[in-house]
């Protein structure tokens, strides 16, 4: 039990720093682009991680049951996994109208631009690849969405620490940004070991 739970905090951990689903996959990198305040990036993180978290524990059942037909793994994994993400998406949207509506603020926009990331799918496909088990599975997907959550905070905040400075005119907007993303990107893959190629 202790080594189960040992290997599911080094599953999150690892998936938030040296995994991180944007910096060293790319993944869901088009929310990065558009710029949004803090707490806008703290709810849709905490929409993310959920949505990521239910579509993890029916993934790895979709996934299991997979393991019986080695030809049809390949081919309907993607598939199947996409429509575990569209029963969350559809479960929680239904879930919030019907009931949290009025006690908690509105996850419409948020649920619909998490649903639709491509980290949930990502997270879920590396998670079936390394055939992760179910808790592990499960940290995975809070970990893929912690990370990202802060990786969008460390963005909004380069971003906002970019627009004080005495930017090159031909380097304003999205070149600095880029520029900003990519060494950031370099330090995470430095950081969980890669090399570049020589």
């Amino acid at each position: 039990m202790i080594d189960a739970l040992a290997q599911f905090f080094l599953v999150t951990l690892g998936a938030v720093f040296l995994q991180n689903a944007l910096f060293t996959q790319g993944l869901g990198a088009e929310r990065t682009l558009i710029k949004q305040p803090p707490s806008q990036v703290l709810r849709l993180g905490a929409t993310l991680t959920l949505v990521m978290v239910i579509s993890s524990i029916l993934s790895w059942l979709v996934n299991r049951l997979l393991l019986r037909f080695p030809l049809a793994r390949s081919y309907m994994r993607s598939i199947l996994f996409i429509l575990c993400i569209a029963v969350t998406y559809l479960s929680l949207y239904w879930l919030s109208k019907k009931y949290a509506s009025k006690l908690l603020f509105p996850v419409g926009r948020e649920l619909i631009i998490s649903a639709s990331s491509c980290v949930v799918l990502g997270t879920l496909l590396l998670a079936a690849h390394e055939n992760m088990t179910f808790f592990n599975t499960i940290g995975m997907g809070i970990g893929a969405g912690a990370g990202y959550t802060m990786a969008l905070l460390v963005i909004t905040e380069g971003r906002d620490r970019l627009a004080l400075l005495n930017v090159p005119k031909v380097f304003r907007g999205l070149p600095i940004t880029l520029l900003y993303l990519g060494l950031l990107s370099l330090a995470i893959c430095g950081l969980a070991g890669h090399q570049l190629p020589i």
